[in-house]
């Protein structure tokens, strides 16, 4: 459920995307900066996440989100927070008090840098999923580093609902992060 923009577009995998991602944050802040979890743990976590019935994390096309399916899966905290970008996309994402439109255009452009360079360091072969995934890991690092502030939430509630809300083909192969 991934729209042109690359997020996902439908609100139950933003959902599922917001609580995805402050797991991982905290889990990477409480085990050695790991930003995603090994295989088998991923694995477990997944079966046993449906929040909603018919809905998981492998509906919305989050299958691949463990260490070792891609470059960026193998990143520590300290890999994107020692990006030139992270203090400044931190301090980005936390003016939601402000003006709705532009806090979230910040947000956002911000979010959107951070995953560019990790992609252009870390993978740059040309492959969404592995684009996708150094996105997620860009947010897991944002909300580790605002640990007691709802930054996902705030961030996907920016983005615009669904037209279709069904169309599987944009799961992962349209994510911009």
């Amino acid at each position: 459920m991934w729209g042109e923009d690359g997020f996902p577009t439908t609100l139950c995998c933003r959902n599922a995307l917001t609580i995805l991602s402050n797991a991982l944050a905290s889990q990477a802040l409480n085990s050695g900066g790991r930003v995603f979890l090994s295989q088998d743990q991923w694995q477990s976590c997944s079966q046993s996440f449906h929040p909603q019935q018919g809905m998981s994390l492998d509906s919305c096309g989050f299958d691949n989100f463990y260490r070792g399916s891609s470059p960026c899966s193998d990143l520590i905290l300290q890999d994107v927070r020692t990006l030139q970008q992270y203090p400044d996309t931190l301090s980005r994402c936390s003016h939601f008090n402000q003006r709705f439109d532009q806090s979230c255009a910040d947000c956002t452009s911000g979010i959107l840098s951070v995953r560019d360079t990790l992609y252009s360091q870390f993978a740059n072969n040309n492959n969404d999923t592995d684009r996708a995934i150094c996105g997620v890991a860009a947010i897991i690092a944002l909300a580790a580093g605002r640990p007691n502030d709802p930054l996902v939430d705030k961030f996907l509630r920016c983005l615009p609902p669904s037209a279709s809300g069904s169309d599987k083909s944009n799961h992962l192969y349209h994510f911009i992060f």
